[in-house]
């Protein structure tokens, strides 16, 4: 019996799913390419024909038409008159800003490095490791340190998804009115900002990279925090800063294996002080049949970092008691951050 029998016909319904999930890797790619090329920020006052923006781009014309066809397929861009191309709301959001923007994300999702280790997943499937590890025989982090222009893209690409969740983890977060807060790798101080804000009388401590300080510090004084939050550099590795009374760390455990997560958290206990709280937002995966957007971010991590990994609330549990704490509260916060307390055992 052939295989075109009636009986093994597929459902055109599933077979048009099927295709357009085969298609995934085609949209980060057209996306990635529209902000390389500029398209959004170049048609942001008005239409321009593909000739003006092959001229402005450097590209050959008839290459980039197809190219602007296929951008006007996934909604950035319409073709208004024949080879006339004006900017749609959705291309918008992929203009130049000096704040991190979705722009950020799309350009990281689409850098070589990243879809280069995508390219190998099936590496991180069979072995103890990462793929980005097998394609670029370093993890991540050294690649990052030796390509600034990469290094700020995903800095960027973190950046944005703190901003696009700092007022959802704000709301659900609480503090004591009179407490120091201690940040860990919290970036430049997005979110540590917002809790500042919120809470007139909290104090702050920001604790990143050596790097990231003055930065970091230019960033706080210019939103007025200069005076209620202090910027220290260290690792987390070896420490942090000591006297906290809530110790925070948003989308940082999840990048390293139990015995990495493990040390930093441990970390974090003996700075506290014994009635202290630490706070951990991340991505709580169900115990069985997830959300896509509860589920890609673990794949990203086993894809690019050969530990990290997304958990459970009973994962979290057995990791917190073996680092000196006792998980005493999760909440979902409005984004797909959740909220998780414990206190010092």
């Amino acid at each position: 019996m052939g295989n075109d029998s009636a009986s093994s016909a597929i459902d055109p319904l599933i077979a048009i799913k099927l295709a357009n999930l085969s298609h995934g890797i085609v949209h980060t790619q057209l996306l990635y390419a529209a902000i390389k090329l500029n398209i959004p920020d170049l048609l942001a006052d008005a239409p321009r024909t593909v000739s003006e923006l092959a001229v402005s781009t450097g590209t050959a014309e008839p290459r980039l038409y197809r190219v602007l066809r296929a951008l006007s397929a996934l909604g950035l861009v319409t073709e208004i008159e024949p080879r006339l191309f004006e900017l749609r709301p959705l291309g918008a959001a992929l203009r130049a800003r000096e704040s991190a923007s979705q722009r950020d994300f799309a350009l990281m999702m689409g850098s070589p490095w990243h879809a280069g280790a995508w390219a190998q997943i099936l590496s991180s499937v069979d072995v103890p490791t990462s793929a980005f590890e097998k394609v670029f025989s370093e993890d991540v982090f050294s690649y990052l340190e030796k390509f600034p222009d990469e290094r700020d893209v995903f800095d960027r690409a973190m950046a944005f998804t703190s901003s696009a969740h700092a007022e959802a983890i704000a709301l659900a977060i609480r503090v004591d009115t009179k407490a120091t807060l201690v940040d860990v790798a919290g970036g430049t101080g997005l979110l540590l900002r917002e809790l500042l804000e919120r809470n007139p009388e909290l104090e702050g401590v920001l604790f990143e990279r050596p790097e990231v300080v003055e930065k970091a510090t230019s960033y706080l004084s210019s939103a007025g925090m200069g005076e209620r939050c202090r910027v220290v550099s260290g690792d987390f590795f070896k420490s942090v800063p000591s006297g906290g009374d809530i110790y925070m760390l948003k989308y940082i455990i999840h990048d390293w294996s139990d015995e990495d997560a493990g040390i930093i958290l441990r970390n974090c206990r003996t700075a506290m002080k014994d009635d202290g709280k630490l706070i951990l937002l991340e991505v709580v995966q169900p115990d069985r049949n997830p959300s896509f957007s509860e589920v890609w971010s673990d794949i990203e991590m086993m894809v690019v970092l050969p530990g990290g990994r997304e958990r459970t609330r009973a994962e979290f549990g057995d990791l917190l008691a073996t680092s000196g704490f006792e998980l005493v509260d999760v909440r979902r916060t409005r984004s797909e951050l959740s909220v998780i307390e414990a206190l010092p055992r």
